[in-house]
């Protein structure tokens, strides 16, 4: 079996590149989810559009907390299951060199971990090496390949990144193109590059910011406009500072699925479901307002604050 870590910050575009190869290689892959507050999002996105056989680690971080429960999970998957490849996609938070040193830790001769993928967003990388600075860093330190996850029409800013990557990591490859338009033997090089080097993990950390994480269930909103409303009072940081938000919810009669990304949000029409889901993570965030921003709407709140251990239907999209 072996072992892919597509790792990357909240919000990178990680689920969306894995969901990607999985559907241009058709391998026989599983698909190891370890979301950030425990909300399976992203599970349910992977599982959407395939047939994937996804495990998920919802209550720890796998480079941190959860590390025993995640060795376990890998031998378990080996055993069981036995799958060419092994898909790992970390939480946005989580430092890759903690991730790489769990792995290790249970190789052998069945087991191999390849070259890590880190997913890199150009349009939110210089505010999230600014706030977080150590796991970003540590990330792309870690990386053999960084691959540029967002579309944007602004060399300049795409020369920024690039550079700000190579200070960091001289000699990470780094792919800029729009993977989304390659073919299969395309990411098929990504799974048959080889085994990752001995010097790996470097500067290893097994420490992991721990970041404020809301979840609601059962919330419905009256309208569409309602969300939007609500989405733009968290990218203007009325309720404190929100890197990422997401999940699907009813707003009056219609069911919708959301998306905000730093400065950048997305609404889209969605099928029905049997419990929607609102996810919101960052700094410093305001339950009290959060709330009052949401009146009138059931509310079921999960707030961590500890610093220890298918309709396509496009409602709106706020530019840049």
């Amino acid at each position: 079996m072996k072992i892919l870590v597509v790792s990357g910050f909240l919000g990178s575009g990680k689920t969306t590149f894995i969901k990607t190869m999985t559907e241009k290689t058709g391998q026989n892959f599983v698909i190891y989810e370890n979301e950030y507050a425990g909300s399976g999002v992203d599970t349910e996105r992977l599982k959407e559009t395939s047939e994937l056989e996804v495990w998920e680690s919802l209550n720890n971080c796998v480079c941190c907390s959860g590390k025993s429960d995640f060795a376990e999970d890998i031998l378990t998957i080996s055993g069981t299951v036995d799958p060419d490849y092994l898909i790992v996609e970390p939480t946005g938070a989580a430092k890759l060199s903690s991730v790489i040193s769990n792995i290790r830790a249970v190789e052998y001769d069945r087991i191999s971990l390849l070259k890590p993928v880190v997913m890199a967003d150009p349009l939110n990388y210089a505010e999230q090496k600014r706030e977080f600075s150590d796991i970003l860093t540590d990330q792309i330190k870690n990386a053999s390949s960084v691959i540029i996850s967002r579309k944007t029409s602004d060399p300049e800013l795409i020369k920024y990144v690039i550079d700000d990557i190579k200070t960091i990591n001289p000699n990470v490859d780094i792919i800029s193109e729009d993977y989304s338009t390659a073919d299969s033997e395309w990411f098929m090089k990504l799974l048959d590059d080889g085994s990752i080097s001995d010097n790996y993990p470097k500067d290893y950390s097994d420490e992991s910011e721990e970041l404020d994480k809301i979840v609601l269930r059962n919330i419905s909103l009256s309208s569409p406009s309602h969300l939007i409303t609500f989405l733009n009072s968290l990218i203007y940081r009325d309720m404190g500072y929100a890197v990422r938000a997401k999940g699907s919810l009813k707003c009056g009669n219609e069911w919708i699925k959301f998306d905000l990304v730093g400065m950048n949000w997305s609404v889209t029409g969605d099928s029905e479901r049997d419990e929607s889901q609102f996810v919101i993570i960052g700094k410093h965030l305001d339950k009290a307002q959060i709330r009052k921003k949401l009146q009138g709407s059931p509310l079921e709140i999960k707030l961590n604050m500890s610093n220890t251990n298918k309709s396509s239907k496009i409602i709106k999209m706020l530019p840049a």
